[in-house]
């Protein structure tokens, strides 16, 4: 009896593939975006130690006006510099939600072919169990006819 073989196993094995690649770019995408989201998240922290520290040196009795207003300048600085990490997270997001709809069209093209597979691999089967069932008719046929010309 043949075995089973796919038409389009070539095909089949280069969309698997494909989707194994654009998967291994999205993860490598994400991993940008936890990056800058923990850039994002340096700032933000240094903004608010360098904030506690300000209070706690605005508490006491004298002010410095040329401290007050590095400070300040320095505060500004940060805050732009968050202001451009959040632009680089969101592109960073952008080209996650972008590689994640090319890894889907990629699924839905390894599953087209793996369910033209199964297909192909049912219509094998019951074409299989037909030339068996007939192999075996014929068979049972010569047995009988065979049977009858020996009485």
């Amino acid at each position: 009896m043949p075995r089973f073989r796919f038409r389009f196993d070539t095909i089949l094995r280069t969309r698997r593939t494909k989707e194994d690649h654009e998967k291994g770019i999205l993860s490598a995408r994400m991993a940008e975006l936890r990056k800058e989201e923990e850039a994002l998240n340096g700032l933000e922290q240094q903004l608010y130690s360098c904030m506690d520290a300000m209070d706690e040196w605005t508490r006491q009795e004298r002010i410095d006006p040329q401290m007050l207003m590095s400070y300040t300048m320095y505060f500004e600085r940060i805050k732009q510099m968050i202001a451009e990490q959040r632009k680089m997270v969101q592109a960073a997001m952008k080209k996650v939600e972008e590689q994640q709809s090319v890894v889907v069209d990629a699924m839905k093209d390894r599953k087209i072919m793996e369910k033209l597979e199964e297909r192909d691999f049912e219509k094998w089967r019951l074409q299989t169990e037909r030339e068996l069932q007939k192999t075996m008719d014929e068979m049972a046929t010569k047995r009988f006819f065979k049977g009858r010309e020996d009485k």
